[in-house]
């Protein structure tokens, strides 16, 4: 009896202080409820940069109008842009299985002087060094070891990353080294050197014609 008594008077205990607490003539203030999303349709996420054709466009295999034609597309196709050449193609990742093509030789070329548009971040798309039109180049998809000659046993000269690239220039008769350009390509390097055949992973259109060089 005495608990349900001690418990009654904190309960009205309780009800004083609230009405205390409150100004006469006044009701309590409602607890914000969190904002809702309201649709205002879509808008470009930042950094996005669109490109579409106002008129039939040809799109390239590389950066280059001497290069193989990947598509053409008539006016309104758009994509988004992933990279950026200093001299003005823009290239995009066509969706399609490529086997083992390796960073920049994933994506297809428009010529940004002819008659598209571009909207978005374009500017801040990532500018890469082109691959030349007619060569064959390695693309590492690890590390790869460049030797002076040859011969595993010789000296190492450098060793190319993924997403480098360096052009083919020969073969040993046996088709087990291959004779890079490090000067044609993005690794600022020079000279030339060789890898094995167990490292090669071509890309171009003259990869099928490499000649045979004495090393």
């Amino acid at each position: 009896m005495k608990i349900k008594m001690f418990l009654a008077l904190t309960g009205l205990l309780l009800v004083s202080l609230a009405c205390a607490l409150t100004p006469a003539g006044s009701t309590p203030t409602p607890t914000a409820l969190p904002p809702t999303d309201t649709p205002s349709g879509p808008t470009a996420t930042p950094g996005e940069c669109t490109i579409t054709a106002n008129s039939t466009l040809t799109m390239y295999n590389r950066p280059s109008t001497a290069a193989q034609v990947f598509s053409t597309q008539g006016a309104g196709f758009s994509t988004q842009v992933t990279a950026q050449t200093a001299d003005g193609w823009f290239g995009f990742d066509p969706g399609v299985a490529q086997a083992a093509n390796i960073g920049v030789f994933r994506l297809r070329w428009i010529d940004g002087s002819g008659d598209v548009t571009l909207s978005g971040d374009c500017a801040g798309q990532p500018v890469v060094v082109p691959p030349e039109p007619t060569l064959c180049y390695e693309m590492p998809m690890g590390d790869v070891t460049v030797y002076t000659t040859a011969d595993a046993a010789s000296a190492v000269i450098a060793t190319l990353h993924t997403e480098d690239y360096a052009a083919l220039q020969g073969q040993t008769s046996a088709g087990d080294w291959f004779l890079l350009d490090l000067a044609q390509g993005n690794t600022d390097l020079s000279g030339s050197g060789w890898i094995s055949s167990m490292d090669l992973n071509m890309n171009g259109p003259t990869c099928g014609s490499i000649p045979v060089t004495t090393p």
